[in-house]
């Protein structure tokens, strides 16, 4: 692919947007997504405006997979492309305040609204922030669910496996589920979703169980 269509391909993916961007799946995501995004700072070099905003997305995405460390990650290498993409430091404040890192939370939010005073969403998530100080975070980082949550955006499947393989509680096995379709073991995957069925116990699909 030539620099042209790469750049073609990733102003489409941002046209479409994130709900439809997210809803292509991890196959899609894996397959097709990340290997041109990878590319994409050998080809794109003087596109940084675009890599900024595509990599927003790419937090995004994790964000929505309940992974904020991999989405922090993200949205500073979006940041590391557009020095003055506010919504890149309003999103790193938001992770940051989800795993109860209140006061770079803030100092990031503060960046946002420096570069966009005016922005509303960035005005309600310091507030929100603000209030949270001195509670317990969204997230517990030595939480076993949040651990393999971050395992499965930075595509370690076996790890998830290893610690999931036996387990008889409804989030651990979606998230072994998931795993195991990021593996491709689709046997596994189905017989993983059976079990669930199997214990009789109430649980929904989520969007982000997706594969």
């Amino acid at each position: 692919m030539n620099a042209e269509k790469l750049e073609n391909f990733l102003t489409e993916v941002l046209d479409e947007g994130i709900a439809e961007t997210y809803s292509k799946g991890y196959e899609w995501y894996r397959d097709d997504f990340l290997p041109l995004l990878n590319k994409s700072e050998e080809f794109l070099s003087n596109k940084n405006e675009l890599l900024s905003d595509i990599w927003y997305v790419v937090g995004d995405i994790h964000d929505f997979n309940q992974a904020p460390l991999k989405a922090i990650d993200a949205y500073k290498k979006s940041i590391s492309f557009d020095f003055n993409n506010a919504a890149s430091y309003r999103e790193v404040a938001n992770m940051l305040s989800y795993i109860g890192n209140y006061d770079n939370a803030i100092e990031n939010i503060n960046k946002s609204l420096e570069l966009n005073p005016t922005e509303e969403c960035a005005i309600s998530d310091k507030e929100s922030i603000i209030s949270l100080q001195g509670t317990p975070s969204l997230y517990d980082l030595n939480d076993i669910t949040f651990k393999m949550r971050e395992c499965i955006a930075n595509q370690e499947f076996t790890t998830v496996v290893d610690n999931f393989k036996s387990s008889k509680e409804i989030e651990e096995l979606k998230i072994l589920a998931r795993a195991f379709g990021g593996l491709d073991l689709n046997i596994e995957y189905m017989e993983t979703w059976n079990k669930i069925a199997d214990l009789d116990k109430e649980f929904e699909i989520e969007y982000r169980d997706w594969e």
